[in-house]
């Protein structure tokens, strides 16, 4: 079973139900009892689950990169003398 939201646009619910079939776009509202619109969204994984912190991250790569390339602009700089 996965769990899906669904939200009911009369009384502005928000729930989660569990539904066997991916494909079903609609749900019984616990409130009012009219069809509730799924809805469709990004996967949150809460903090609380936590991380690992030797996990690379873009933003890891980025800074690996940008260093090595100050280093090899400031060796330029340094051999060719344009150092100020």
């Amino acid at each position: 079973m996965a769990l899906h939201k669904f939200k009911c646009r009369y009384d502005n619910f928000a729930f989660e139900a569990d539904i066997d079939d991916t494909e079903t776009l609609y749900s019984p509202c616990p409130r009012c009892g009219r069809l509730a619109n799924r809805i469709v969204g990004t996967f949150l994984m809460p903090l609380s689950m936590g991380c690992d912190p030797s996990f690379p991250t873009m933003w890891d790569k980025w800074a690996r990169v940008h260093k090595q390339q100050t280093k090899l602009a400031y060796r330029h700089k340094r051999a060719t003398g344009d150092i100020r």
